[in-house]
């Protein structure tokens, strides 16, 4: 029950989220935990606190392993960093009985990620599956269609005023999505 939206274009890139969430049937305001910045990198997560859980455990230490620099130096391997650490954060849900298997074998867990650098976005799905948006835009949460209809208008602006806008869209129209908007601009 939130709403998290990420741009990126040839000014920048931004993510932002509001901060409504839920507890069973309970909405409440959690403050910007639903995106968590590090040096020009930012997090944003729905779908589940225990997503929090492997930030704090799983990708802070590995983007320490392959040191803060790494989105900068080369992308493609910071990602594969990333796309690693959210691997053993699913075996690690998985060998402690969360998530679930489906009929054809494929194993998820709750929660669904964007991560955001100043040169890149990419979105991490339950099931293990990435995918780096080459529209240049992405949005996860309840709010996801009417975000992405706002950023797909809004992709040449800057990338902070796009995702801003794409959240306040959400808050507007989708009674689960609400609450202060945060915003994180990465610039290099």
């Amino acid at each position: 029950m939130t709403i998290i939206a990420a741009c990126i274009n040839d000014q920048g890139s931004a993510i932002a989220s509001d901060s409504l969430g839920s507890n069973g049937w309970n909405c409440s305001t959690y403050g910007s935990k639903l995106i968590q910045p590090f040096p020009n990198i930012a997090v944003g997560f729905s779908d589940t606190y225990l997503v929090e859980r492997w930030v704090r455990r799983f990708f802070r230490e590995s983007i320490t392993r392959d040191n803060e620099d790494g989105w900068k130096n080369n992308p493609n391997a910071f990602r594969n960093t990333v796309e690693d650490s959210w691997d053993t954060w699913r075996q690690w849900m998985k060998d402690r009985g969360h998530g679930k298997t489906d009929s054809s074998g494929t194993f998820s867990v709750p929660g669904t990620v964007i991560v955001a650098t100043p040169k890149s976005i990419f979105v991490l799905y339950s099931d293990g599956f990435s995918l780096v948006p080459e529209c240049g835009y992405a949005a996860i949460g309840s709010g996801t269609n009417v975000s992405l209809g706002a950023l797909a208008i809004m992709k040449d602006s800057p990338p902070k005023i796009a995702v801003e806008a794409a959240v306040q869209a959400a808050i507007l129209h989708v009674p689960s999505c609400g609450g202060e908007i945060h915003v994180i601009d990465l610039k290099e």
